[in-house]
């Protein structure tokens, strides 16, 4: 998957507001626009009425939600992927004001369960894949 102009925007505002470096911050741009291609619930603001373009769901999916932080997280930040996970994919909603719709195993949307959305995104992105952890993480590896 090729970087994009709003990847490139995306990426930019990573690098500028979450202390990412350059790999960290297209990687976490391209992890969340896949997702956000591969299902048209997935990142979508929980509480609005409107349909959010591919830019604006993938954008939710990487800003930091209150002091929890960011669905989509460079690297292995807890070990859940023992340590050797391009990044982490957080897939339970929190439930705050802002919050976004995130690929779950319990989704009420068949088609955006975890398993299916990780498995689109990582067949778009084509130099990754996503492997389950735990129930609530999936870690992204290079392929």
């Amino acid at each position: 998957m090729k970087m994009t102009k709003e990847m490139r925007a995306e990426s930019k505002w990573l690098r500028e507001n979450m202390d990412y470096n350059m790999r960290e911050a297209k990687l976490v741009a391209r992890i969340c626009f896949a997702l956000a291609q591969s299902s048209t619930m997935v990142g979508q603001t929980c509480r609005s009425e409107e349909a959010e373009t591919v830019a604006q769901r993938a954008h939710n999916l990487c800003r930091p939600h209150g002091t929890y932080g960011p669905y989509v997280r460079p690297g292995d930040p807890q070990g859940w992927g023992g340590g050797g996970a391009l990044a982490c994919l957080y897939i339970e909603c929190i439930g705050l004001e802002d919050d976004c719709y995130v690929p779950s195993h319990y989704s009420e949307f068949g088609e955006d369960s975890a398993m299916d959305v990780t498995f689109k995104a990582g067949g778009l992105l084509g130099d990754v894949y996503f492997e389950c952890c735990n129930a609530a993480v999936y870690c992204c590896y290079e392929a």
